[in-house]
Order: structure tokens, then C-alpha cells, then sequence
């Protein structure tokens, strides 16, 4: 049986801190770099907070200005990390729960329950991914793992299980990023389609400047989906997306190319989609359906070879999401 983020969120702010010591590497006013072995009690979105040595006044520094973190890991936790870039990602998630009962620094708890995120949607598991980056959220509401948050980008009807609890977590009022998570999905069902768009419209001007960046990008979304954006349009999502860098993960490109799919560009439209596979496959299902999309977008330009080449990579690396025997049927 699942256990809901907010026993997860409990756990991060009932846990104390042990210490241990940990070294940071930091960017100094002149621009240098200077490494400080500390004990790190917090590391947020925003900042992170630290003794110089056991015993000594807590500092804090501006997370900016932290280039580099070093501390040390149980066993469970560096098994679950290895297990996963192995593509085990099932037995990963299963002991990075492990981690999280021996694990009593709140910051590397995070670290932990992000790397879950990546365990679930490895396997396609939204709402698991769902449950533990609002445990994050409500720990740390400006976290640096904003780009993990398992939004839904495409028009594809979610799963009668991602349904309902997206129907929960749109019910939590004061939770933005619930709000957020459950308007994405609910989208596309009938049901609730109305209220999540106005659920969006809302967070695009929610105080949170993360939650606010992805409503906006999510009101993007419903655009690309039903009407034509223009060109000059989707020249400024791009540079937008440029400018963030891999910071908004994968999804913003999809829509980019649902974009330029419409304007009938679809040299473009591939070149948007195949970004997910190339710079930003931790959503591994969305990544897969991206290449896809790039596939078919090559085929109606006449582009088979690079077509061919897109469909096999898809049927040797994504195999286990539902785009890779589709792929491979067009390898044969």
C-alpha cells in the first residue's frame, strides 16, 4: 500500500539532525572558490545553513553561491543511487526507502526522496513521483528539485489511478504545488477540465516564483494544444527556455514542439521533442513519447534515415515504456 506524502513530509520535519562532517565548496565575493569542511544542518533552495565546526555559531549563505557539497552517504542510500543508474529502478526505490529510515539529516532526506522521484518515473509511476515531491515541497516550498516535479505535458488522458489522486491533491487548498501537480493532470479529463484551467490561471500568479513559472508554462501548454501559437510566439517560449537552461527539466520543450507541430514546422517541432532524449531523460516515459513524436515528425518530412535512427534508439533504450515496441516495430 502506498504511504501519502504527507507522512513523508512528517518524517522530514520530525527528523533531528546528526552531526556529521561535511565539506562545502563556496564562491567567494572575488570570485574564487575556497572549501570549508562544516556541518551542514539545512541545504534549501534558497540557502544553505552550516557550522564552521562542531560547536560554532550557524551561518548561512545564499544557495547561489555554493558550487559544490560533499558529505557522506549510508550504505542503503549509495546502493539505492547505484541501483538506479544501473536501470534497477524498482529494487532503487525500494532501498532508498531503506535510507530513509536510517537517514536522520532533513536536507539529505530531500536528496533521497528526489532520487525516488527519479526511481518512479523511471517505471512511469506519477503518483508515486507525485507523493514524495510534495513531501519536498512542504519541507522546503522553494526546493531545488522543482524540474522533478511530475507535471503532465502532453494531451494524453492520465491513468484512472493518477485521476484520482490528482482529484486529492487538488482539493488541498492551501498546498500550491498539490494545486499545481493536480491542474496538469486533470486537464485532459472531462470532468474537471474546466476547474483545473482555472486552477492554472490562478498559480500563474501565485507568489511561489517556481509554482508561478510552471502554471504560466502550463497555461502554454493549453495553448499549444488548441490553437495555433505563432511563430514569433514560440520563438519567445524558446528563448525563455534557453535562458533556464536544463532548470525546467524536460516538459517546456515537448510543448514547444506540440507548438511547431502546429505551425506545420516539423524539422523544428523533432528538434524541440528530441531534446527531452538528449538533455533531459529523468522523466524517461515523457522522454520516450517525446522521441516518438520526433520519429513521426522525421517521417512526414521525408527525413527516413534520421527517422530509423530516433526509432532505434527509442527501441533499445525505452524499451520497457509503451513507445518502445512501437518503435521497434518500425525498426523491422
Amino acid at each position: 500500500m502506498r504511504v501519502r506524502f504527507a507522512y513523508f513530509a512528517w518524517l522530514l520535519i520530525c527528523c533531528g539532525v546528526l552531526p556529521a562532517e561535511d565539506r562545502i565548496v563556496m564562491r567567494t565575493a572575488g570570485g574564487s572558490r575556497i572549501g570549508t569542511p562544516c556541518i551542514l544542518h539545512d541545504y534549501t533552495g534558497r540557502e544553505v545553513v552550516y557550522q564552521a565546526k562542531a560547536g560554532g555559531a550557524l551561518r548561512r549563505m545564499p544557495r547561489k553561491d555554493v558550487l559544490e557539497v560533499t558529505t557522506h552517504y549510508s550504505e542503503p542510500h549509495t546502493a539505492g543511487r547505484q541501483l538506479l543508474s544501473e536501470g534497477k529502478a524498482k529494487e532503487a526505490f525500494d532501498k532508498l526507502d531503506t535510507a530513509l529510515d536510517k537517514e536522520n539529516r532533513v536536507w539529505v532526506r530531500r536528496e533521497i526522496l528526489a532520487t525516488q522521484i527519479k526511481c518512479a518515473l523511471w517505471n512511469g509511476d506519477r503518483v508515486a513521483a507525485g507523493e514524495r515531491f510534495l513531501a519536498i515541497f512542504d519541507s522546503d516550498p522553494y526546493t531545488m528539485y522543482f524540474s522533478l516535479m511530475p507535471l503532465s505535458w502532453s494531451d494524453a488522458r492520465p491513468s484512472a489511478e493518477l485521476i484520482q489522486a490528482s482529484r486529492q491533491w487538488l482539493a488541498q487548498s492551501t498546498n500550491s504545488a498539490a494545486r499545481l501537480l493536480a491542474a496538469s493532470h486533470l486537464l485532459t479529463d472531462k470532468q474537471y477540465a474546466d476547474a483545473a484551467l482555472r486552477t492554472l490561471k490562478d498559480l500563474a500568479r501565485d507568489e511561489n516564483g517556481d509554482v508561478q513559472r510552471y502554471g504560466q508554462i502550463q497555461l502554454w501548454r493549453v495553448k499549444a494544444l488548441t490553437e495555433e501559437v505563432s511563430r514569433e510566439e514560440l520563438l519567445r517560449w524558446e528563448r525563455s527556455f534557453d535562458d533556464a537552461g536544463d532548470l525546467l527539466g524536460g516538459g517546456p520543450r515537448y510543448i514547444l514542439g506540440l507548438g511547431w507541430k502546429r505551425q506545420h514546422n516539423d524539422v523544428a517541432a523533432a528538434a524541440a521533442w528530441l531534446w527531452l532524449p538528449l538533455v533531459a531523460s529523468e522523466d524517461r516515459w515523457l522522454a520516450a513519447e517525446a522521441a516518438w513524436q520526433a520519429g513521426q515528425a522525421l517521417d512526414r518530412v521525408s527525413q527516413k534515415d534520421e527517422a530509423a535512427a530516433v526509432y532505434a534508439e527509442i527501441a533499445a533504450r525505452f524499451a520497457d515504456t509503451p513507445y518502445g515496441p512501437l518503435a521497434a516495430a518500425k525498426t523491422k
